[in-house]
């Protein structure tokens, strides 16, 4: 920095003297391009054809030169290259000509001038709405540690030009251009991000995968595995397996059943094949086999179904669950387009099955298509749970550092959850979609439970209990995570839909600072206990443009139990029979501002307590009720009501 304001000093002594020093000058800009003009400021472009310059100066010719603006040279501009630059605080209805040059220590380079005039005031030029350009970072791949890779990125710009191409691993700089030689710096899992900006400053971004391994990764198929003959493959893999950890194959579908590694590194590039497992059909059952049972430091699984066999009939009774995929006590996951498809088994629950029983012993295996627990650090990418998952989806427990970006289960009517995250930390969920079964089935679409320290966003739900944060684990033996309430997270942007939307109900004790914000809550029933979200105790709990209700039905929009401190802004109740019901013994504050409330013969806030639920009535320290609109009738003609043995201390309005 302080090496370029030395020449900028040593130009300005220059302009000031004018004398022009005799040295290598830097050769002039062409192409100059004059757009986007308004009353005020216009839109530069000029080509760069220098590569000695310290940078640009605009001028003002008819101001004696006076310099409008100084680019300072980049490092992402060069011979051939395009700069960009917006000029304002121009004076309207006024015709200009302007000089762009090149300068370095030794002076200016010839003057490249063009004129224009301003519109006059307040009229805005007729400028198109550009078009965002599109990144392509190119298929995933794989590398042997120590070797490089090209790595080729490409944009289009269908209006304009692709002005820069930025590649990124975590936040480091790895290149501005759009083909690069990559050099792993260690095994594993990486993800490198192509960033491009077009000539209007418009970006996008994409990312490709690149999973560096130790060696040249074993095909299945060269220890005899062949796909699609319907014989078993599982001694083959096994046999690959133990070459190195890391195997790949020829796209097919191969017959595996219990293959077990241990403390173990396992990478398995399914090249989008099937790992198909066998069913259990005695005594008259049906249960799904396992067909992967992993422990590790390293494990990863990509572009690969794993189908139980299941088509229809009971699972088979007694203790005998069986997840296609179960990993335990491992760290550093990734599953990457890992589908499931076909796969029941057995309930626990019919055995007395308490939750302690899995903190006492980590190996034990569920009920669930895919279970994976006690572990950190898992990473799931783009898992579909195709069809016919009939008993429960992925289970997550009592694990830390979770990210799951894209997960899809659309199609199995039998599901009870689809999606069971229960007892971890640090969650990230995002692009996640369920509409499992059919409207108001019982079951839940997700089931959260006992979570700590997590973002959720774009999280879908259609069909059954949309998605629940109860914790209904009780029992005198659970004084595990299990025991403990969901906590401490952010909803943002989600769309939540079931015959209660958003469920959090009964807790033991209770969830904290739990915020909500553009997310939508629509009930698909109306009756009892139906609502858009229900929580029945909380600490800090925000809401912030939020939607509760449906047009088609009337139901509670907001029921909060027991609450230190209620926040509700910028939102709004269609067709409520309550739009915030107040339901509990012990409040603290509660914020209701700047809220539309519109339905038709309906109370917008609702008080209630009963001694005959406690000792005592119930009540609220403060209530602060500002700026908020009412539409429709509504009861008693008041924007809130008080019931039972219910008090409010203080009132701000």
């Amino acid at each position: 920095m302080q090496k370029i304001i030395s020449k900028e000093l040593l130009l300005i002594g220059l302009l000031t003297i004018n004398i022009m020093a005799i040295g290598d000058l830097p050769s002039e800009p062409i192409n100059l391009g004059i757009y986007n003009i308004t009353d005020t400021s216009v839109r530069l472009s000029f080509k760069d054809m220098a590569n000695n310059e310290v940078g640009f100066i605009v001028q003002d010719v008819k101001k004696e030169k006076k310099t409008l603006v100084n680019i300072p040279s980049s490092d992402l501009y060069g011979v051939g290259k395009y700069n960009y630059v917006n000029i304002r605080k121009l004076k309207p209805f006024t015709s200009y000509t302007i000089n762009v040059v090149a300068y370095n220590s030794n002076g200016l380079s010839s003057p490249l001038q063009k004129s224009f005039m301003t519109l006059p005031s307040g009229i805005i030029s007729s400028k198109p709405i550009n078009k965002v350009p599109v990144a392509n970072a190119g298929i995933d791949k794989n590398i042997s540690f120590g070797k490089s890779i090209e790595i080729i990125g490409s944009a289009i710009d269908s209006d304009g030009l692709i002005s820069s191409y930025l590649w990124t691993e975590n936040g480091q700089v790895l290149a501005n251009t759009a083909v690069f030689n990559y050099t792993p710096s260690s095994k594993g899992f990486k993800k490198l991000t192509l960033t491009v900006v077009d000539d209007d400053g418009a970006k996008d971004v994409d990312s490709m995968s690149l999973m560096v391994i130790d060696k040249d990764m074993v095909s299945i198929n060269d220890f005899g595995a062949i796909p699609n003959d319907n014989k078993d493959d599982t001694e083959a893999i096994k046999k690959a397996l133990q070459v190195n950890g890391h195997i790949l194959m020829e796209k097919g579908i191969y017959n595996v059943q219990g293959i077990t590694r241990l403390n173990k590194k396992t990478i398995i590039d399914g090249n989008g094949s099937t790992f198909i497992s066998e069913l259990d059909t005695s005594n008259g059952g049906r249960t799904s086999k396992n067909i992967l049972r992993l422990k590790g430091d390293e494990i990863i699984i990509k572009n690969l179904t794993l189908d139980g066999a299941y088509t229809s009939g009971n699972a088979k009774e007694l203790p005998n669950v069986s997840s296609l995929l179960h990993i335990y006590d491992s760290k550093n996951i990734l599953l990457e387009g890992v589908d499931t498809i076909n796969h029941a088994s057995n309930w626990w629950s019919t055995e007395g099955f308490n939750f302690s029983e899995l903190k006492s012993n980590h190996a034990m295996d569920m009920y669930h298509v895919i279970y994976i627990g006690f572990s950190k650090k898992i990473t799931i990418r783009n898992m579909e749970q195709k069809s016919n998952i009939k008993t429960e989806g992925l289970l997550i427990y009592e694990s830390d550092n979770i990210d799951i970006d894209g997960f899809k289960s659309y199609n199995s009517p039998q599901i009870w959850t689809s999606l069971n995250i229960m007892a971890s930390d640090d969650i990230k969920l995002n692009h996640i979609e369920v509409g499992d079964g059919s409207k108001n089935q019982g079951g839940s679409s997700i089931n959260f439970i006992a979570n700590h320290h997590f973002s959720i966003k774009n999280t879908k739900t259609s069909t059954k209990q949309g998605f629940d944060i109860s914790n209904e684990i009780l029992g005198t033996t659970v004084n595990d995570r299990i025991g403990r309430d969901t906590s401490y997270g952010i909803f943002e942007d989600c769309y939540f839909e079931g015959q209660r939307a958003f469920y959090g109900y009964p807790t033991i004790n209770k969830s904290e600072d739990l915020t909500f914000k553009n997310t939508r809550f629509v009930p698909t029933k109306e009756g009892y206990a139906t609502w858009s979200l229900r929580i029945q105790k909380a600490g800090n709990i925000k809401f912030e443009n939020c939607i509760f209700g449906s047009e088609k039905f009337k139901t509670s929009g907001i029921i909060m139990g027991d609450s230190e401190l209620i926040t509700l802004r910028n939102s709004t109740f269609i067709n409520p029979s309550v739009g915030l019901y107040i339901f509990g013994k012990t409040f603290g504050k509660l914020i209701v501002e700047n809220n539309i409330f519109k339905g038709n013969n309906y109370s917008p806030i609702n008080f209630y307590w009963s001694r005959s639920y406690g000792q005592g009535e119930g009540g609220i320290k403060e209530f602060h009720l500002f700026n908020n609109k009412i539409e429709g009738t509504i009861l008693n003609n008041k924007i809130y009501n008080i019931n039972g043995d219910f008090k409010i201390e203080k009132i701000k309005n």
